[in-house]
């Protein structure tokens, strides 16, 4: 089965990139293939409903790679609260997309839990008729450490981002 993570970040190297680089080797690891839409090397533009996007590449790209997908993630920082800039800008581009698949939400926040962030994505899919995993993956303070090797540098951090892999999976098989 085929995953699409989609980044909220347009930093290279972002924490969020690295969360989304151990989700994928997660979701690898249990057989499926992956794909990470990263936003700091795929920028999209700024949508606007009276233009067309038909001839461009990144647009193209993110809505191919979830029309495909069998289970999405969506992981973004969170910025006073909030979701990424660039990632609701993502979703205002698709929603056909995501009709019937699990997605599974993802934060890392500078400060306090990323709840807001999180909240906030599974109300936007729920408006979209995603299937919003129960689990999430929620990093801040000193759980946003990783390795070299791109593991986190936290265990239990590791088994919790380990366990809503593993809810994603199961979630994707239930609906094959």
């Amino acid at each position: 089965m085929r995953v699409t993570i989609v980044s909220g970040s347009t930093k290279a190297d972002s924490t969020v990139l690295h969360l989304c680089r151990y989700i994928a080797t997660c979701m690898e690891g249990a057989g499926h293939e992956v794909k990470i839409f990263d936003q700091a090397t795929m920028p999209l533009p700024m949508m606007c409903e009276t233009e067309k996007y038909d001839d461009n590449e990144h647009v193209n790209n993110l809505k191919s790679w979830l029309d495909e997908a069998d289970g999405i993630v969506l992981a973004t920082p969170e910025y006073h609260g909030a979701m990424s800039g660039c990632l609701k800008n993502a979703l205002d581009f698709l929603w056909p997309q995501f009709g019937g698949k699990p997605v599974t939400v993802a934060s890392v926040a500078g400060g306090a839990v990323g709840v807001s962030s999180m909240l906030m994505l599974q109300t936007i899919m729920r408006q979209v008729h995603a299937i919003n995993s129960p689990e999430w993956i929620s990093l801040c303070g000193p759980d946003r450490e990783f390795n070299e090797d791109g593991s986190p540098g936290n265990e239990k951090v590791a088994s919790r981002i380990q366990k809503a892999c593993t809810k994603l999976d199961g979630l994707m098989k239930a609906l094959r």
